[in-house]
């Protein structure tokens, strides 16, 4: 099998739905279900793998039962969609197929926070993790690059578990190399001195631009972790490496309310970690505009206001 070649101005839809291509060649077994999504990456899928592609239209639920049943037959079945319409619109389908009967379908969401700013609130997803956590057995990934999103839908596509990914809508520079195995669930992208930054998704990006603002302007050196699996958590070696700092900074386009920050108050406080923590995320509101750069400025999560908090602390 040859692997689609993943380039800088890749998306992560297209990084995943070329992934799964490629292992359908050999595997008759995947099947790709979408919900009346449209991406040039899909053409292929519906000319070339006829028997193992449908478009349910704007039916979710129905995309979701169909997938659970064959899933349960054993083909490796995946649904995509715009994010909320994957998991908030249909949470209760999750709750039943996932959660109590543990079936191993994945859930593939395209959007994260406010990728669909130009979409209005119908299509903000800042929420997702929130809801997707309290589901038992539901594994939650999030990449923060699109080879990242390739391996992990490869990761998820044999798994036994059900798995939701969360994919950014745009392009996100490449932080990955196509040898790396994202076995850990995290990876430590630099190592500060007393402070870390801890994110996931697009949202690492900006704890690049924040440390580098802080090394420039205050000479501060602040580590920063990417947290990639969600659900579960790697705990030992998160423990090793949270124990160097006194200081974590969490760092979400999302709800604080359950959010990473709240992944990350849990597992420290489970842990009896010797750390303090910040959260920095949308605290309980959501605002109807137009445009990210907007949208975050307004909620305090551009890079000045980021800046700000943080060093006002």
């Amino acid at each position: 099998m040859t692997k689609t070649e993943i380039t800088n101005t890749t998306q992560m839809r297209d990084a995943m739905i070329n992934r799964l291509y490629d292992l359908s060649e050999t595997d008759k077994d995947i099947m790709f279900f979408t919900a009346d999504m449209g991406a040039t990456a899909l053409d292929r899928w519906r000319t070339e793998r006829k028997n193992q592609y449908r478009d349910v239209g704007i039916a979710e639920q129905a995309m979701i039962s169909i997938a659970a049943g064959m899933a349960k037959e054993g083909k490796r079945v995946f649904i995509y969609a715009i994010a909320p319409f994957v998991t908030t619109r249909i949470h209760e389908f999750h709750k039943l197929n996932a959660g109590v009967q543990r079936i191993p379908y994945n859930t593939i969401g395209v959007g994260t926070g406010f990728s669909y700013s130009d979409s209005g609130p119908t299509h903000y997803n800042t929420e997702d993790i929130t809801i997707m956590r309290v589901v038992p057995n539901m594994e939650i990934l999030s990449p923060s690059d699109s080879i990242m999103a390739a391996a992990l839908t490869e990761y998820a596509c044999y798994s036994n578990t059900p798995t939701y990914l969360r994919l950014e809508r745009s392009v996100l520079p490449i932080l990955s190399n196509a040898s790396d195995s994202f076995s850990s669930g995290f990876r430590e992208l630099a190592e500060g001195e007393e402070s870390c930054l801890i994110s996931t998704g697009n949202m690492v990006h900006r704890a690049r631009e924040v440390r580098e603002r802080l090394k420039e302007e205050r000479g501060q050196d602040v580590g920063i972790v990417d947290i990639y699996k969600i659900k579960p958590i790697n705990s030992e070696e998160l423990i090793t490496v949270l124990k160097k700092y006194k200081k974590i900074i969490s760092l979400e386009e999302h709800l604080l309310a359950g959010g990473l920050g709240s992944v990350l108050a849990e597992f420290i406080l489970d842990n009896e970690l010797k750390t303090t923590l910040q959260r920095i995320g949308i605290d309980d509101r959501l605002v109807y505009l137009y445009g990210r750069e907007n949208i975050q400025k307004e909620l305090g999560l551009d890079l000045g206001s980021i800046l700000s908090k943080i060093t006002r602390r």
